[in-house]
């Protein structure tokens, strides 16, 4: 089977089949190993309200692969990224765009390992407004219809200067397509209007949340730790700013 790697050409044939987006459908797990495999990852996961952004060595480590979130019903997809041509496998649920992916940073779309491993995953390619459709390349902060704005932001800077003492940043997200337990030490945070940011010192880590968002949750675990999160905490915690 022959499987070509090269630029999509959708600008010129719009309904052409798209040589830069293919569908895997070999199991999921399997399809999810062997990617890690591969190299070094950026990791991204969007849900309403909050987002991450990981470089890790060992992606496994960060993304469930049992979850039956991620393991039923969702869709796996091989993406070129748009800006930096680096692979890119995106997971979303049939119908919807895409809300958890891993770029491989070290390794060229075109190289013959990303061509085996894509002829092992049994590749159906996508039509190319089907691929731009998916929404892989949508922005950190695009969370999509806004909650209702705290018009003096109070909430948002409250937060950054909470997040800006502790020495542990826990964060958990859990979008429709798999969860992630993960933490950092936070080096920069800042807020625009609702939207705090925050990342490590290496930029390793980087988290965006909403705090207009009515589920969103900062919650002291212990002296100078915190959780951030959507969801609100199974057990009561000494404070919980919202």
């Amino acid at each position: 089977m022959m499987i070509s790697l090269m630029a999509c050409k959708w600008k010129k044939q719009p309904d052409a089949q798209c040589a830069c987006a293919f569908r895997l459908t070999a199991g999921t797990e399997q399809i999810v190993r062997d990617f890690t495999t591969l190299g070094q990852t950026t990791l991204v996961l969007r849900e309403p309200g909050l987002s991450l952004s990981k470089y890790t060595n060992s992606p496994s480590q960060e993304v469930d692969a049992h979850s039956p979130m991620l393991m039923e019903g969702s869709d796996l997809y091989l993406l070129r990224d748009h800006e930096t041509s680096k692979p890119t496998l995106a997971v979303a649920r049939p119908g919807k765009t895409v809300s958890c992916t891993l770029r491989l940073e070290a390794l060229e779309w075109n190289s013959p390992i990303l061509r085996k491993f894509l002829l092992e995953s049994i590749p159906k390619p996508v039509a190319c407004p089907d691929a731009r459709n998916l929404g892989a390349g949508f922005w950190m902060d695009d969370f999509g219809p806004k909650c209702a704005e705290n018009t003096d932001h109070l909430l948002a800077r409250e937060a950054c200067q909470t997040i800006r003492h502790c020495q542990h940043l826990e964060i958990h997200l859990q979008a429709e397509t798999c969860h992630i337990h993960t933490s950092c030490k936070p080096s920069f945070v800042d807020s625009e209007r609702n939207i705090i940011r925050i990342s490590d010192r290496a930029c390793r880590t980087v988290v965006y949340a909403d705090a207009g968002d009515p589920d969103f949750r900062l919650s002291y675990l212990a002296d100078n730790k915190l959780q951030l999160t959507r969801h609100r905490a199974t057990t009561p915690l000494p404070l919980q700013i919202r």
